[in-house]
């Protein structure tokens, strides 16, 4: 961990490898959450999806919109790429495109932890188990993907 927070390794990369690094940082999250998606849409044709109540499947429709809001905020750098043009690279779309794969992430904390809390629920049959177990995985992506870049980027900033 020290090693991932010490600058004194820091160096600034090309604008053109800048944008590349952040197109295929898309590029590897997507299949991921594309195969995701095909699992919560095949669920919804099974028949035990039937046998859920109101609310579990509510909470699917749920886990389904964010999943699809975070596919729409990862695929959105491809996009832009294509609509400035292959050939032409700026500070602004590489600065844009991460901003907009970090979001990406935000819909997909709760999506991951809706869909393992209706996994909990089927399996145990037990809601508040399944409540618990939605609400850690919850904590650690947000740990993960929020609480440690942010601890990173911020001793990173103060030369630590």
């Amino acid at each position: 961990m020290s090693k991932l927070l010490d600058n004194s390794e820091l160096k600034t990369i090309p604008l053109e490898q800048s944008a590349t690094q952040v197109l295929e940082e898309a590029r590897t999250i997507l299949p991921g959450l594309q195969a995701l998606f095909g699992f919560q849409l095949m669920a919804v044709f099974s028949s035990e999806f039937g046998k859920l109540d109101g609310l579990d499947r509510l909470v699917h429709w749920g886990a389904i919109v964010l999943t699809v809001s975070a596919m729409g905020l990862l695929m959105a750098p491809a996009a832009l790429d294509r609509k400035i043009g292959a050939r032409k690279v700026s500070s602004a779309f590489v600065d844009r495109a991460n901003q907009l794969l970090a979001l990406g992430l935000i819909p997909l904390m709760p999506a991951f932890a809706l869909e393992c809390y209706l996994v909990s629920n089927v399996i145990f049959d037990n809601r508040n188990f399944a409540l618990v177990t939605g609400a850690i995985v919850f904590a650690f992506l947000s740990f993960m993907w929020l609480v440690l870049p942010h601890i990173s980027m911020r001793s990173i900033n103060h030369g630590r």
